[in-house]
């Protein structure tokens, strides 16, 4: 009675081979970039399109409704869209510091000039 009793006991107890999880399939999240911009010259929304040349590796931006346009020659193949867009932007911000300093100085000359008279 006993060696039945026991055997049956250490039949429950014995552990199954561990099975491997599968793994959690996630969805890719494709962002698309991209590839009308708003215009910095006259800030109507989607007017700025997007063109390169990959043969010259030059890319340009233009405006559709002022017309305004943008080379830029440092153009890889790794270059996107947003990078040239972003070029640009850099390029009025730093004209209008350029333009905001000359006026600081051409203000600063007619302040001493009218203190001298």
């Amino acid at each position: 009675l006993t060696t039945g009793f026991f055997l049956e006991f250490h039949v429950e107890k014995m552990a199954r081979r561990k099975s491997r999880k599968k793994p959690v399939v996630r969805p890719k999240h494709n962002t698309v970039l991209p590839t009308m911009f708003d215009c910095p010259i006259c800030n109507l929304p989607n007017t700025v399109s997007y063109t390169v040349y990959k043969r010259e590796s030059k890319a340009s931006l233009k405006c559709h409704s002022c017309d305004d346009e943008f080379l830029s020659d440092n153009v890889t193949s790794l270059t996107a869209a947003v990078d040239v867009y972003n070029d640009w932007i850099d390029f009025c911000e730093q004209q209008n510091r350029n333009n905001n300093r000359s006026e600081v100085e051409y203000d600063q000359d007619s302040y001493y000039s009218s203190e001298e008279e």
